[in-house]
């Protein structure tokens, strides 16, 4: 059995159309938290992060066409809350 007590959980929630994550910040280091993992309840999930060169997400929306179109609905959610250092929506 699973020892809860020292399982992280998570700070946030997230609802994406009819869809709610779990969001859980993905430490990286010293500094501001640039990185959050969301997850489906079905345990699916994507990392969605930011750096030097700008945003990314580990879905396959943001995979195929993120450099064209710019951000994904788990980018563009994490962001208009501010959780990414960009602004809010």
């Amino acid at each position: 059995m699973a020892d809860t007590a020292t399982k992280a959980r998570p700070v946030l929630a997230l609802r994406i159309g009819d869809v709610w994550y779990a969001l859980e910040p993905v430490v990286q280091g010293p500094g501001p938290v640039k990185a959050w993992k969301l997850t489906k309840p079905d345990g699916e999930s994507y990392c969605v992060s930011r750096d030097q060169w700008g945003y990314a997400c580990e879905c396959f929306g943001f995979l195929r066409w993120g450099e064209r179109r710019g951000e994904c609905k788990h980018i563009a959610s994490v962001r208009s809350l501010g959780l990414l250092g960009g602004e809010r929506g």
